[in-house]
């Protein structure tokens, strides 16, 4: 499936940028890098299942031999931003819960209330 594809590009990403970084520090190589470039070489690798000419190449038929025929290649690559909006919600509303949450002196005695009434004040 589609999702597997993507997990074991991006965690090839990871294995190549350890693999094959060749630095006199390694202090500044593989996952040893700043946090928020730690997943660059991962999602850019991951991005690749993205592209029409790569997957040309490598998504072949086991039998056959041939690539993905261009409607299903089509559809695979529209089906990427399904669902989108609810997870751009779901992260936004995740976020918005935390930093109410650190933005208090103490811990909700209930967090499935704190929860619910910071949620409704976005209505």
């Amino acid at each position: 499936a589609v999702d597997e594809a993507k997990t074991l590009f991006h965690e090839f990403g990871h294995a190549l940028h350890g693999m094959l970084t060749d630095v006199t520090w390694p202090s500044v190589s593989g996952t040893s890098v700043s946090r928020d470039f730690v997943e660059l070489p991962s999602q850019l690798y991951e991005h690749w299942l993205t592209v029409p000419a790569v997957l040309e190449k490598h998504a072949l038929h086991v039998k056959t031999g041939k690539p993905m025929p261009k409607a299903l290649l089509d559809k695979m690559l529209a089906a990427r931003t399904f669902g989108a909006g609810f997870a751009t919600v779901e992260f936004t509303a995740s976020a918005l819960i935390d930093m109410a949450y650190h933005a208090r002196p103490d811990a909700p005695e209930q967090p499935l209330r704190f929860e619910g009434e910071t949620l409704e004040k976005l209505d």
